[in-house]
């Protein structure tokens, strides 16, 4: 007998999903763990919960085996992407992140003042130093001394000549260097709002432990019914009720979640 078969005997697993579960090579490594847990599982709440999954997917016209597949693919995924732990580590990053770019936007507008004030003084007593000023000249220096090789190759390939012969024009037609900073500036505070922005909003509505896997678990599965891949019914509570549902993902994330977990998570999108 084969190992599915074995398993699906001791487990009591819909056959495809113990057939999906027990092919490791629909996994990366770092999801087998996710996996283990599925199918060593024997958790009464998540049997029964397949079960009824088992009888919707089967109703449908789309095949069962394809449609267990994308489901136990996105559920093992969101498990391992999205645990609150991950959770937190993404919002601190991101946190961190939104400081840089500030940090870099201030850099930027203190150089580019920097080198307006070098200029005036330079223009005022006629000082000059090996500097080049136009930002095509900058670039083209840039090439030059590129550690990258293959950067160079690919340069002198396709673009030196366009270059050259843009540079010919009047310097008038380019933004100054000083300008390109003050460009970098806005453009790094605009992303400094914008991320910060979105850390605040992500910390302030955090309503339940597996915020962020609900929203992806649940977005990837409205799609899959928008596409005709699966059937709406997965998602009526008479008959996949939330308590179904709370027992797949207790096992499936390793950690207990409630049916209120959900209705608080439902409730939050609600209001959004």
């Amino acid at each position: 007998m084969s190992e599915h078969k074995n398993r699906q005997k001791r487990l009591n697993l819909p056959d495809f999903a113990c057939r999906w579960l027990s092919d490791k090579n629909h996994f990366p490594k770092r999801e087998l763990p996710v996996v283990e847990r599925l199918i060593n599982s024997t958790d009464c709440g998540l049997l029964n919960a397949f079960q009824k999954i088992d009888g919707v997917i089967k109703d449908h016209h789309y095949s069962a085996y394809s449609q267990w597949g994308t489901l136990l693919d996105w559920l093992v995924h969101c498990s391992v992407a999205y645990p609150q732990e991950n959770a937190n580590k993404i919002r601190n990053a991101k946190k961190d992140f939104a400081k840089k770019l500030l940090e870099i936007s201030k850099l930027a507008n203190k150089l580019s003042t920097l080198m307006r004030l070098a200029d005036m003084k330079g223009t005022e007593y006629g000082l000059c130093e090996k500097v080049d000023f136009h930002p095509l000249g900058l670039l083209q220096s840039t090439i030059e001394n590129q550690a990258d090789a293959e950067t160079r190759v690919m340069y002198n390939r396709h673009a030196r000549d366009m270059i050259e012969q843009a540079r010919n024009f009047d310097l008038k037609c380019y933004p100054s260097i000083n300008e390109l900073l003050d460009e970098i500036s806005r453009q790094y505070t605009q992303g400094y709002n914008s991320t910060h922005y979105s850390f605040l909003v992500d910390v302030n509505n955090q309503t339940t432990i597996a915020n962020d896997f609900f929203m992806n678990f649940y977005d990837e599965l409205l799609h899959q019914i928008d596409i005709k891949c699966f059937s709406p019914k997965i998602l009526e509570e008479k008959i996949i009720t939330l308590a179904n549902w709370s027992d797949i993902f207790s096992v499936a994330l390793g950690v207990t979640i409630t049916e209120q977990h959900i209705k608080d998570f439902r409730r939050k999108v609600k209001n959004q």
